[in-house]
């Protein structure tokens, strides 16, 4: 009698046994389909704000390059402008020295006509005297 309670002690003992691991089991199910359902939105989350910093530093860098595009083009305009200006200065000043060599070589061929018709007028003297 003693061994046929015994025994019934070990059938329930089994089925308890059974059931405890069913629970673990099952509570490792649910414990394993949270975590898995709650990094899903971790990672969603995440990504979604990986995602916007990206987007913001790209936008960051768009707007710096137009930036610097603008300001590269202002750059070259006035450069630009400015090289004009110093072209322009020196097409002046050239033509102001261009005008007074100009004169001076007039003046010089004025004198070498002056000279030429002394030289004439002092060789027609010369012949006078002579003849």
């Amino acid at each position: 009698m003693k061994l046929s309670l015994i025994n019934k002690n070990r059938d329930v003992l089994d089925w308890i046994k059974f059931f405890v691991f069913l629970g673990a089991v099952l509570a490792g199910i649910i414990v394993w389909y949270y975590n898995d359902t709650n990094m899903k939105y971790v990672n969603k989350e995440v990504y979604d704000t990986q995602q916007s910093s990206i987007t913001q530093k790209l936008s960051d860098i768009q707007n710096h390059i137009t930036i610097s595009k603008d300001e590269v083009k202002e750059s070259v305009k006035a450069s630009k402008k400015n090289i004009t200006e110093q072209v322009d200065s020196l097409k002046e000043d050239l033509n102001s020295k261009h005008n007074i060599l100009k004169s001076k070589v007039d003046q010089v061929a004025t004198q070498q006509a002056v000279i030429k018709s002394r030289q004439a007028r002092l060789i027609e003297d010369v012949k006078k005297i002579n003849k």
